[in-house]
């Protein structure tokens, strides 16, 4: 019995060093993999920024890279910070219609159709990335 009783007082004090706080649980996010996240997806969206005043032809690689990051991105870890998810999820949700319409008007040749994938890439995608972004590191630069 005396046994029992030290292995789970030993259970609880584990639990209680373990516990994370809002701003370390973010911090493990970020540190862990989601810096490395946000920024295969920005660079991803810029690189169709770039091409979109380019030849169509180095367009549909471009968009085609913003599909695979932003999928690589959606199946990570969600932020642990509300407001920051909240960003995350709409700048995500922005880069994959603004990158399928991109991909599909590049193929078809299609400039409207490109041009309506570029602009949600731009409009949507990138200020709510920037929002995600501000929100992580407010959060993390707080005392």
């Amino acid at each position: 019995m005396r046994t029992r009783g030290f292995a789970i007082a030993a259970v609880l004090l584990l639990a209680a060093g373990c516990a994370s706080s809002p701003k370390g649980d973010l911090d493990s996010w970020y540190s862990s993999g989601g810096k490395d996240q946000i920024n295969r997806v920005l660079d991803s969206a810029s690189r169709v920024n770039q091409a979109s005043m380019s030849p169509i032809s180095s367009l549909e690689p471009a968009c085609k890279d913003l599909t695979k990051q932003t999928a690589e991105a959606e199946a990570y870890d969600p932020i642990p910070h509300e407001g920051a998810q909240l960003a995350w999820s709409t700048a995500l949700e922005s880069f994959r219609k603004g990158a399928a319409e991109c991909t599909a008007g590049a193929a078809a040749q299609d400039q409207p159709r490109i041009s309506s994938g570029v602009v949600e890439i731009q409009t949507n995608g990138l200020p709510a990335l920037r929002r995600a972004s501000a929100s992580i590191k407010d959060s993390l630069d707080a005392a």
